[in-house]
């Protein structure tokens, strides 16, 4: 199947047939964005920029109902509400399907709509070192119960093209799996980098951080058998993130736990991209009740 693979942000925008074209338009590229596409004409519709809304709806009502509304990266199911919102200092842009909605938002960030600024999360430490901050988190629906589906996610900054979100692969559908799993995808991220900065990858699992840093060590040594003889769960995520973890790619990478829940930026970004991962619909519900609520 032929794909054409469209550069949004880039050295040159526009439509490649080729990959290795397409790459060389993002590779190095600060906050660079593309997608590949099977469908020519959806590769087209992703590059046009979403327009603002009128004042007043010109479709009929009951079309503009089954719309999603995007003002500065929040996202409303409803119009009215988005118009309450809005009050005319804000432009209002409309996605046809909630998916269409998050692409606005991915394409147009979380705040100023026409700012693609990449803002790593990042610090110097007392050795006058840039560390890079990373945030990872995992969700689960259902945890614990037949048909729990998990999700992870990997938040580096606001326009890091390396921020990820992925339902959790594998019969086995825990939040400590997804907690292991984002950590994982974090150190894979980096070690493919290989640019040598300092990292710290921040989780509020405790668990996940336990089994890498103390319980691990024990386990190697007993043949990953528990204090209750059993196999350890999870020993596969486990075993590889402590594989990537030690290789030199990744020598100045740290691991470090924050409070979950909290007024962090980076963690309740990892936290609602895991929930997206979950379960797109649930996130849209959280927007509409609870962000929308605090900001205004």
């Amino acid at each position: 199947m032929k794909k054409y693979y469209a550069v949004k942000v880039g050295y040159r925008t526009g439509i490649y047939n080729d990959f290795s074209d397409a790459r060389d338009q993002i590779f190095g590229y600060s906050g660079a964005e593309w997608r590949g596409f099977n469908n020519l004409e959806r590769a087209r519709e992703y590059l046009r920029p979403p327009k603002p809304l009128s004042a007043k709806p010109t479709a009929p009502r009951r079309y503009m109902d089954e719309r999603c509304y995007v003002i500065s990266g929040t996202i409303f199911s409803s119009y009215k509400l988005a118009q309450r919102v809005a009050s005319g200092r804000y432009p209002i842009y409309a996605g046809e399907s909630y998916d269409d909605a998050l692409n606005i938002v991915r394409g147009y960030g979380y705040y100023d709509p026409h700012d693609q600024t990449r803002r790593d999360l990042k610090y110097v430490d007392s050795n006058g070192n840039t560390v890079y901050q990373v945030y990872t988190d995992g969700a689960c629906s259902g945890n614990g119960r037949p048909g729990a589906v998990a999700g992870y996610a990997v938040f580096f900054g606001l326009y890091v093209p390396e921020n990820c979100y992925h339902r959790l692969p594998g019969p086995v559908q825990t939040n400590q799996r997804a907690e292991l799993m984002a950590i994982l995808e974090a150190y894979k991220i980096i070690d493919c980098t290989n640019d040598q900065c300092h990292y710290q990858i921040n989780t509020d699992s405790a668990y996940a951080l336990n089994c890498i840093q103390v319980w691990s060590y024990t386990w190697r040594r007993n043949g990953w058998i528990n204090s209750k003889g059993l196999q350890v769960a999870n020993k596969d995520l486990i075993e590889k993130i402590l594989d990537v973890a030690e290789r030199p790619s990744c020598r100045n990478v740290t691991l470090n736990k924050v409070e979950a829940h909290s007024y962090c930026e980076g963690n309740n970004s990892a936290d609602l991209l895991a929930r997206r991962a979950v379960d797109p619909t649930a996130y849209l519900r959280w927007l509409d009740n609870e962000r929308i609520a605090r900001r205004w």
